[in-house]
């Protein structure tokens, strides 16, 4: 699975992608296509995808049911830029942090490091 940002899709969905893939993506977002988040997997792990849900625009998460093994937790997260208001870091660090701090079980995060902008 490959965790993507910058998705800039409205609302939320899956789409086939030529070969084997399939994308799910999605933001809170219904007028304007801005941030994003989604993930690429193949189309075949489909079933393995009990449950996803966008917390924001920049959060994801999957529950997917592995063979052999509990739920399985993916995090898809998109940070805000350094150089973005202190709220919106807040707010995204809020968000994140509840999150981990409530599950349950195997747990993968998947994010985007910002660097600083010379």
């Amino acid at each position: 699975m490959l965790g993507i940002t910058e998705t800039k899709k409205k609302e939320q969905g899956e789409v086939e992608m030529e070969g084997e893939h399939l994308l799910i993506y999605g933001t809170m977002s219904y007028t304007r296509a801005r941030e994003g988040v989604g993930c690429i997997d193949k189309k075949e792990h489909r079933k393995y995808i009990k449950q996803g849900r966008f917390i924001s625009e920049r959060i994801l998460q999957i529950e997917m049911r592995l063979e052999g093994r509990n739920n399985t937790k993916i995090i898809i997260t998109y940070g805000p830029k350094e150089d973005e208001k202190m709220e919106i870091k807040e707010e995204f660090w809020h968000e994140l942090t509840e999150i981990v701090e409530n599950l349950v079980g195997q747990t993968i995060i998947l994010g985007w490091d910002v660097k600083r902008r010379q």
